[in-house]
């Protein structure tokens, strides 16, 4: 598969899930990006509402904690890759996060690990930029 056929299939694949592919599986995964490499966590589905979808522990989403997440953030997620500052002023690393179904874990991983790596060369261009003045 090709980065272009990768990316295409993970900006689809939160959009394309429905509220009968959710409940059919019973649960989620939230797969995160973080400084030392991914953490993926399952959450099982409590009960689904018209609105909103029921978990059975809390999870940190969209910046909040909740154990309910609105059906239209977890169906319009935008897959992508961020800059975070760390604990300390030179700390900076590369994190994302998405809730998906556990067929997709895989494509996402590999999705946030390309793009992952772009951010991070651009990261050192700009030093490098930075760097090239100051020499």
């Amino acid at each position: 598969m090709t980065q272009k056929e990768i990316a295409s299939t993970v900006e689809d694949i939160c959009t394309s899930y429905t509220i009968d592919d959710i409940k059919e599986a019973g649960q989620m995964v939230h797969v995160i990006l973080e400084e030392n490499g991914f953490t993926t966590r399952t959450y099982e589905i409590d009960k689904i509402t018209p609105k909103q979808v029921h978990f059975k522990d809390d999870i940190y989403f969209r910046g909040l904690y909740s154990k309910k997440i609105d059906q239209g953030h977890l169906f319009n997620q935008k897959l992508k890759v961020g800059r975070t500052s760390g604990r300390g002023v030179k700390t900076f690393y590369i994190s994302a996060y998405a809730l998906i179904l556990e067929k997709d874990v895989e494509k996402v991983k590999e999705f946030f690990t390309e793009e992952g790596k772009k951010e991070i060369q651009d990261r050192i261009n700009q030093l490098q930029k930075q760097l090239d003045v100051l020499s």
